[in-house]
């Protein structure tokens, strides 16, 4: 029966230890925020506004970029701005104050879009379009994505009513609504799952389907890809700004050294063919010849021939004999066991080379020497 206790005790504590797991993995996955488009982005925004703006004649001001100066920013925030007064207008129960009046609201006041943060400023514009809240929003940009960070707020009392924070992809569109180009995709597709490396650096690793996609640079990049049991493939590829590039690479497996042995085995030069050696001929030509030889000899063993002793010089009559055949046996069998030894050592070799390489880093190094400039290239490996 303690046992029996114990036992129930040991799995009552296991499915907890399962379930608590099982919930914090769900709510590290809840806390990474998904990845939008600009509408989806504006969609969103609108509904985790609607309640608190819904009934209420508001303005919308288009996104600023967080750090000035950035055109590209700009440009897309006046995009996100039309998306967002769309998506706010369209059954959700808020009028919109048009773009329109906004501009003649500005110019009747003589006031800019910057005047609307200064709370004397706001109480006037909201009491001349008879708006009371506003919605204000800042575009932070990432490595691979940019932040949306949208501010619903009462233009009398500057009270901040609700805030929202949603990330918009860095795709060709939004670039495009930037206008800039955007990186280059290259589409990789590999057979199986291996190590991906751009330029001497890691880029990832390939998923079962053997594929990978690359954001890069516009420019020529050096792509090396290691496979398990795979040979290095490298190779140089060109892309120009927001081009899409599909690469297949098919990577070549590396020998292995029981099986090229066991080729070998069967049929000498069988293993160097399949490791490429290009003496791979000989190995057949010498053990076969020798065989041949072996069988010639054996075939005459009886046959009479005259040696000659070399001290006396007296000549006698004796059979041919076994010993050549023995003689050319013996090279057959030396060339065999050499040949097995060899493909299986060099593929061994072959295998040990393709795991301590390293992939080629370019660096380079631009000094003052004299009156010109001193460059200097160096491969580390």
């Amino acid at each position: 029966m303690r046992a029996s206790g114990n036992i129930r005790g040991w799995a009552a504590g296991l499915i907890c230890l399962v379930a608590l797991v099982g919930a914090s993995a769900t709510a590290l996955a809840d806390d990474e925020p998904p990845t939008l488009n600009l509408i989806e982005a504006a969609e969103q925004v609108a509904d985790s506004l609607a309640e608190v703006l819904r009934g209420q004649t508001v303005v919308v001001l288009d996104p600023r970029p967080f750090q000035q100066g950035r055109v590209g920013l700009s440009r897309l925030g006046r995009a996100m701005g039309t998306e967002l007064r769309l998506a706010l207008d369209q059954q959700r129960g808020v009028t919109v104050l048009e773009q329109a009046s906004l501009d003649e609201a500005l110019r009747e006041l003589r006031l800019n879009l910057s005047d609307l943060f200064d709370p004397q400023h706001r109480q006037r514009f909201g009491r001349f379009t008879g708006t009371r809240l506003m919605v204000l929003a800042e575009l932070l940009e990432g490595p691979r994505r940019i932040e949306l960070v949208v501010r619903a707020v009462r233009l009398e009392t500057g009270e901040l009513l609700r805030d929202v924070s949603v990330f918009i992809s860095k795709d060709a569109a939004t670039y495009r609504l930037q206008g800039i180009d955007g990186p280059a995709l290259i589409r990789l597709e590999v057979n199986g799952v291996a190590e991906v490396y751009m330029d001497g650096y890691s880029a990832g690793k390939t998923n079962r389907s053997g594929r990978l996609d690359l954001e890069v640079d516009a420019g020529r990049h050096r792509i090396e890809i290691k496979g398990k049991d795979h040979y290095w493939k490298s190779t140089w590829v060109e892309v120009a700004p927001g081009q899409t590039l599909d690469l297949r690479l098919r990577l070549k497996p590396l020998p292995d050294p029981d099986g090229v042995a066991l080729r070998s085995m069967l049929i000498p030069g069988w293993g160097d063919l399949v490791l490429g050696h290009g003496d791979f001929w000989t190995y057949p030509v010498l053990f076969y010849g020798s065989l041949y030889g072996a069988k010639y000899y054996w075939d005459r063993r009886d046959e009479l021939v005259t040696v000659q002793d070399p001290q006396t010089g007296r000549e006698t009559v004796e059979k041919s004999g076994k010993w050549p055949t023995y003689g050319l046996l013996a090279v057959a069998a030396a060339v065999w066991i050499y040949d097995v030894g060899h493909v299986r050592a060099s593929a061994k070799a072959v295998r040990r080379r393709e795991e301590t390489y390293r992939p080629q880093v370019l660096s380079m190094e631009v000094a003052p020497f004299g009156k010109g400039l001193l460059v200097s290239m160096q491969w580390s490996f």
